[in-house]
């Protein structure tokens, strides 16, 4: 429905289920003014449904059968596959930590004290020295 101000004729489309049945009081935002808007003529009426009554012998009124909303399956997880990758990390940095130790020594000296106390895994050569044009490996 389309309420047009009366002084400076500034339109507003409105919705006529605003007015209600008697009408409203209204205003123009650009003027000012107040006038009272009656519903458009062709209005549908409301119309007050009352229930009937209910009784314990009287059938329950009818319900809809709706689809249920679909909730996906959750993915089950597995905690051994948890376990086996923490495993997995575990022995590649073991082995890496073995197969280089001559290298890891080399870099990183304060570590023979680490590979002492582990076993002993020391007794390979981890640096030459030259010795009056000799090369000697430096056993730990």
């Amino acid at each position: 429905m389309i309420v047009t101000c009366s002084l400076c004729k500034t339109r507003y489309l409105t919705d006529p289920a605003v007015l209600g049945a008697g009408g409203r009081r209204v205003r123009c935002a650009k003027c000012g003014n107040s006038w009272m808007q009656a519903p458009p003529s062709d209005m549908p009426r409301r119309v007050d449904v009352v229930s009937p009554p209910s009784h314990p012998g009287q059938i329950p009124p009818p319900r809809f059968n709706l689809p249920a909303p679909y909730i996906p399956p959750r993915r089950r997880r597995h905690p051994y596959r948890v376990a086996l990758a923490v495993a997995a990390v575990v022995i590649i940095l073991l082995g890496a930590g073995y197969f280089a130790r001559s290298q890891i020594i080399e870099t990183w000296p304060s570590a023979r004290h680490v590979y002492e106390l582990i076993g002993g895994l020391v007794g390979i050569p981890t640096s030459t020295i030259d010795v009056g044009g000799r090369q000697l490996a430096e056993a730990s």
